[in-house]
């Protein structure tokens, strides 16, 4: 029998896969790949996120990861898929840099909330993982960024 931790985590991937596919067929009009940032370099980064990203080269492209304490030279994405992608230490690096168009958060889920808004706020495309949508009352007030 499947726990209901392991359907909620099918689940995510395969929302994350939709969102990812919808966001890449509203921007398949433009003539390139949409500048992506994954915020956090964990699980959902390593396994669900960065891995989309690299199988969509047409629709997205990786910018950047925010990575607070790599512990090697490129960080973990360099580790685990052996390419180097430029390294950020702090959302507010995120949200400075102006190529980036489109944040990823993978971060822990009390972050999803302050990063998803911040990164909106500043312009950016925001997907965060299902959970941030912990109660409808500060999802609605998403509709004032």
């Amino acid at each position: 029998m499947t726990s209901s931790s392991t359907v909620t985590k099918f689940m995510s991937m395969h929302v994350t896969l939709v969102i990812f596919v919808f966001i890449g067929l509203i921007h398949s009009s433009m003539s390139r790949p949409i500048a992506t940032c994954v915020l956090g370099v964990g699980l959902s980064g390593l396994a669900f996120h960065i891995p989309f990203i690299l199988a969509l080269k047409e629709l997205f492209t990786l910018h950047s990861v925010l990575e607070r304490n790599p512990t090697q030279e490129g960080g973990s994405v360099k580790q685990r898929f052996g390419m180097s992608v430029r390294i950020h230490r702090s959302l507010e690096a995120v949200i400075a840099d102006p190529e980036i168009e489109l944040v990823i958060i993978g971060t822990p889920n009390d972050t999803h909330y302050d990063f998803a808004k911040a990164s909106l706020l500043a312009g950016k495309h925001g997907v965060p993982r299902l959970r941030m949508l912990i109660s409808c009352w500060r999802s609605f007030s998403f509709s004032s960024c």
